[in-house]
């Protein structure tokens, strides 16, 4: 039987260094849901991009994964 797993949300924090998310199951494998590119270099980025105590927005994540009664992945929408 297949059941859905839908992960949404939203990922903030401290905007430097980049950031990506993913979905993994216990076979390995993995489901990419977003990536974050910070606009600061590797200079300027540690000190503007953590500087205090920020909780910036840095990406949604919205997206449907079929997983079976296992959970493990069976088909999500980037799979072609």
């Amino acid at each position: 039987m297949r059941h859905p797993l839908r992960p949404q949300g939203q990922v903030s924090g401290d905007t430097f260094p980049d950031s990506e998310a993913f979905v993994s199951d216990a076979d390995g494998n993995s489901v990419f849901l977003n990536v974050f590119q910070t606009e600061y270099g590797k200079n300027d980025g540690p000190l503007i991009g953590l500087a205090g105590d920020n909780n910036r927005k840095m990406f949604n994540v919205n997206t449907n994964i079929i997983v079976n009664d296992k959970g493990i992945i069976y088909w999500c929408p980037t799979w072609r």
